[in-house]
């Protein structure tokens, strides 16, 4: 798997993290804010790598 392809693995299991938590613990819970700040840094990380939608989409339909 390229850097690319596990930084947008890395985002997309971010974000369905991230919306576990909150429907587990609320919008403002600090597990949801800890989430949220993951999700923003995988998500970062995933632009930085060049990633794009198409990137994404394999990455959920791994």
């Amino acid at each position: 798997m390229s850097s690319k392809q596990t930084a947008a693995a890395a985002a997309v299991a971010a974000g369905q993290n991230l919306v576990n938590t909150v429907a587990q613990h609320g919008l403002t819970s600090p597990e949801t804010q800890h989430a949220t700040n993951a999700a923003a840094a995988a998500l970062d990380t995933a632009e930085a790598a060049g990633c794009t939608r198409d990137d994404y989409a394999n990455a959920r339909n791994r």
